[in-house]
């Protein structure tokens, strides 16, 4: 049985079961109630609880969701480019167009389940992503179709050396962790 199935059955499961020990407290409570009738009802003014003010900086649950799916769907793709350079394996355009479709399918559910100001903001720093993900994925397939990237092949520090690639790699570990949490922060490599 997959994870989530399992999961959703567990959950039903326990709702089901404090459902039934709260009707088996209550008729308990109720039979009480009839053998001492001469209770007496104490009236208390109501207290309305005043209204939660919302968090500004708190991301809706479906957008921080997304948007946890968005950067590990760009993560990934820089993971795999990584791995292919630093192994000395050929780019191809197939895989790479591939992964960028997925990382652009990603970027506009997260788009589409923005509500607030803090989810479009969070939106930003994911769109600010994928765009220097994109610059930087553009760049490496057109220096390996010119056999530029040879220096990155034999270089053992060339990655660590490339700025936007580092850039890239220190807002996906922002990323995820940010949204994970449910509440928008910024951070400068992001930008």
């Amino acid at each position: 049985m997959p994870w989530k199935l399992r999961q959703m059955v567990l959950i039903s499961m326990l709702f089901l079961a404090a459902m039934a020990t709260a009707q088996s407290a209550n008729s308990r409570n109720s039979d009480a109630d009839d053998d001492h009738p001469a209770r007496m009802a104490v009236n208390r003014p109501a207290v309305t609880p005043e209204p939660k003010q919302a968090d500004p900086m708190a991301l809706s649950p479906s957008f921080a969701w997304a948007g946890v799916r968005a950067a590990i769907t760009m993560r990934t793709m820089q993971s795999k480019l990584r791995f292919a350079i630093e192994h000395g394996y050929p780019l191809h355009e197939r895989w790479i167009m591939h992964d960028r479709e997925q990382a652009e399918d990603a970027l506009q559910l997260a788009a589409l389940s923005a509500s607030t100001e803090a989810d479009r903001a969070a939106l930003q720093q994911l769109a600010k992503q994928h765009d220097n993900l994109q610059q930087w994925s553009d760049w490496a397939f057109e220096a390996y179709r010119t056999l530029r990237l040879g220096e990155y092949y034999v270089s053992p520090s060339a990655l660590g050396d490339d700025e936007l690639f580092q850039k890239i790699t220190a807002c996906s570990q922002f990323l995820i962790p940010m949204l994970a949490s449910g509440q928008l922060a910024e951070d400068t490599s992001c930008r």
